[in-house]
């Protein structure tokens, strides 16, 4: 994971989707595409969870999971605003519900096929395994990426310059 801290020189091509017109979808798939340019290098369909307007000059505080990969950002925080943003797939109710169902799958694989064999019962509780484990290692990824935004928020709180109407605390 890396933490990289930019100021926009240029943001071009920013496109709002809003998914939440089919009739399956939830109402708040609504995502921000956008490029930049910063110090000479340019980044292109950065995309970002809601409904953004970034301009030229604003510094913000990215996460990227992969080192410079724009691709691949986790989250972020805007210096201007001090609002964070988070990918939605980061998410600890997911990664809850991966738990719950490897959970399940361990103890009805264990108990419902213990006697046809050991070795089903075996795989059963292998599965239920991997999926704890894979909800955990989400859920304490997400936890670090929340951590680092909001130590990089709070950095920023005494620099924010908060309007009259506006309220002094913000929500994440």
């Amino acid at each position: 994971m890396q933490k990289i801290t930019l100021t926009f020189d240029r943001v071009f091509d920013v496109v709002h989707h809003d998914y939440g017109d089919f009739l399956i979808s939830n109402h708040n798939d609504v995502s921000t595409s956008f490029s930049f340019s910063s110090n000479g290098k340019r980044e292109f369909s950065v995309t970002l969870p809601g409904r953004h307007d970034f301009v030229a000059g604003v510094t913000v505080t990215a996460v990227l999971m992969r080192a410079g990969d724009w691709q691949t950002i986790i989250g972020l925080v805007d210096h201007t605003s001090g609002k964070i943003i988070i990918e939605k797939h980061h998410n600890f109710v997911e990664n809850f519900i991966g738990i719950f169902i490897g959970a399940c799958m361990f103890t009805g694989l264990s108990l419902i096929f213990t006697g046809a064999g050991r070795w089903f019962s075996a795989a059963g509780a292998a599965i239920g395994y991997i999926a704890v484990g894979a909800g955990l290692i989400g859920y304490i990824r997400y936890r670090r990426v929340i951590k680092i935004l909001i130590e990089c928020k709070n950095e920023l709180i005494p620099n924010l310059q908060l309007d009259a109407d506006e309220p002094a605390r913000r929500s994440i």
